[in-house]
């Protein structure tokens, strides 16, 4: 009896690890909307029209520890002023720095590139695309909650300008990329 309080009391932590690590484990989905309000833009395009964006986007994570994840997700959506669709694969990290008791606010950061064509017609540009902030996740059950991002976001939009004189001659034809920064605020499902 003495040898298997031993053996109990031994495997006591390797049991509580296992369990922390079973935690840790987890992967989520999160499926969201996000409303960029542009703050400057610079590069070939300028106008005093407000900017503004919207998107759609979804993402896999996995929680490496309880308090950092890490994933990718897709982003499809719309820049306006000047009128851009975007597509982009990103990778997003989580960091939770006030971990327990109920604290769910967290830093993340994304980074991805948005694909398209150099082709004005499908308005689908390229470039390198940024966010990071401040975010707040309520989980109603394992897999089922709420989430509200917010933070500063960085679109890169790559094409070619093209000018054309009024007799249709061709003035200008210049590869250029316009840079906008946004305040962004995202809202979503986790699951």
């Amino acid at each position: 009896m003495k040898k298997l309080l031993i053996l109990g009391c031994a495997l006591l932590p390797v049991a509580g690890w296992a369990q922390s690590q079973d935690n840790a484990s987890e992967f989520n989905f999160e499926v969201g909307y996000s409303h960029s309000f542009g703050l400057h833009q610079s590069g070939f395009y300028h106008t005093d029209q407000t900017k503004y964006g919207n998107s759609w986007r979804v993402a896999a994570l996995y929680n490496i520890t309880p308090q950092l994840s890490a994933g990718a997700g897709f982003e499809i959506g719309a820049l306006e002023n000047p009128s851009c669709n975007r597509m982009a694969p990103y990778a997003t990290i989580r960091y939770k720095p006030f971990e327990g008791s109920g604290k769910d606010l967290y830093l993340y950061g994304n980074l991805g590139w948005a694909i398209g064509t150099d082709d004005k017609h499908n308005r689908f540009y390229p470039g390198f695309t940024g966010e990071a902030g401040l975010g707040y996740t309520k989980m109603f059950a394992k897999h089922f909650g709420v989430y509200i991002h917010a933070g500063y976001g960085f679109n890169q939009m790559r094409y070619t300008a093209t000018g054309i004189n009024t007799d249709g001659s061709i003035a200008f034809n210049e590869k250029v990329h316009d840079n906008r920064g946004s305040l962004v605020v995202s809202v979503g499902i986790v699951f």
